[in-house]
């Protein structure tokens, strides 16, 4: 998102679909997450063409992170289970 956003490319992790396929994330989760970041973003007074750029990126990856069901979910390790966080809260 950094070199996204006009920054540095360093970040050398794993793309969001590989490191967050352990975890079910639903429509619900999702629409949750997004809420609280554009909280975040109203507080700390994000110029609105940065939040749009953010928003644009991250719906670019919802099809390849949100599941329909849990059994599409895969686990990374195998003493690790799938991540399940029914009822956000908003």
């Amino acid at each position: 998102m950094q070199a996204a956003l006009g920054g540095p490319n360093k970040y050398a992790g794993k793309t969001p679909p590989a490191a967050h396929k352990h975890i079910f994330i639903t429509d619900e989760v999702f629409n949750a997450r997004q809420a609280i970041l554009m909280d975040s973003f109203k507080e700390c007074q994000t110029p609105q063409v940065m939040i749009d750029q953010w928003i644009k990126i991250e719906a670019a990856f919802y099809g390849r992170v949100v599941k329909k069901t849990i059994d599409e979910c895969e686990m990374r390790y195998k003493v690790e289970g799938i991540r399940d966080f029914a009822n956000p809260r908003i």
